[in-house]
C-alpha cells in the first residue's frame, strides 16, 4: 500500500524513471528533513516484519518493479492469510547516509543479511 501511494502521490506509475531517479527526486526530498529512510516516516501500523526481499536494479522503470512486488504480495497475502511487509533497499535505508558514505560495508552487509534471514520471501 505504502510503494503504491506513492507511485500514486508522484504520478509514476507507468512513467519511465528509474529507481535511482525515484530515489534522488523524490526519496531524498521526503526525508530530507528528518535525514532518515522512508520506513522511518511510516506510522507503526504501516511497518511489521519483513516477509518480502525485493532485489532490483536501480537502472530499471520503478514502476515495473513495484508492480511486480505488489503482485507477489498479493498472492502471497491471499495465499497465507497474513501481511506483506517488503524490504526494499530505497526505502528500507537511510540515503542520505549512503549518499554521504556514512555506512561502513560491515553496515550495509548487516542490513542486507538481517533483511533477508528474516523474509519469508524473495524476489530478485
Amino acid at each position: 500500500d505504502v510503494v503504491e501511494r506513492l507511485l500514486r502521490e508522484h504520478e509514476l506509475d507507468g512513467q519511465p524513471v528509474s529507481t535511482e531517479d525515484v530515489c534522488k527526486n523524490i526519496v531524498v526530498k521526503i526525508t530530507a528533513e528528518r535525514k532518515c529512510a522512508v520506513v522511518d516516516l511510516l506510522p507503526p501500523g504501516e511497518r511489521g516484519r519483513v516477509t518480502h526481499f525485493i532485489s532490483h536494479p536501480w537502472r530499471n522503470y520503478f514502476y515495473l518493479t513495484v508492480d511486480a512486488a505488489v503482485e507477489a504480495c498479493r498472492e502471497w497475502e491471499q495465499r497465507t492469510g497474513k501481511t506483506a511487509y517488503i524490504w526494499m533497499d530505497v526505502f528500507a535505508v537511510n540515503q542520505h547516509k549512503m549518499t554521504a558514505q556514512a555506512y561502513t560495508q560491515a553496515e550495509i552487509d548487516t542490513m542486507l543479511r538481517r533483511a533477508v534471514e528474516c523474509s519469508e520471501s524473495m524476489y530478485a
